[in-house]
């Protein structure tokens, strides 16, 4: 897995962990609230490769077709690359 603006690297991801899980042990701040995808905390967008997410989450069908992702619920399928939200008031 790579988050877009961290180092290129990237980081593993255990079989079976989410993405969330995996960025967070090696550091990657990602927001998160309820670990179900019922709240939408956790949104990042999906730049490349593929997930299997866990349905039903909040994500309305316009979200998923942005490529908009949950990572507490979302498992790498392939070499992933995530861009996370920007920080109210960055652009």
């Amino acid at each position: 897995m790579r988050v877009d603006g961290y180092p290129a690297a990237g980081y593993g991801v255990t079989p079976g962990e989410t993405l969330l899980d995996g960025g967070r042990a090696v550091g990657i701040p990602l927001l998160f609230s309820c670990t179900r995808g019922d709240c939408g905390v956790c949104r990042a967008r999906l730049l490349e490769g593929e997930v299997t997410m866990l349905e039903p989450n909040c994500l309305t069908p316009e979200e998923r077709a942005a490529g908009i992702i949950l990572t507490c619920v979302c498992y790498a399928r392939t070499h992933v690359t995530i861009e996370l939200p920007k920080p109210k008031g960055q652009r």
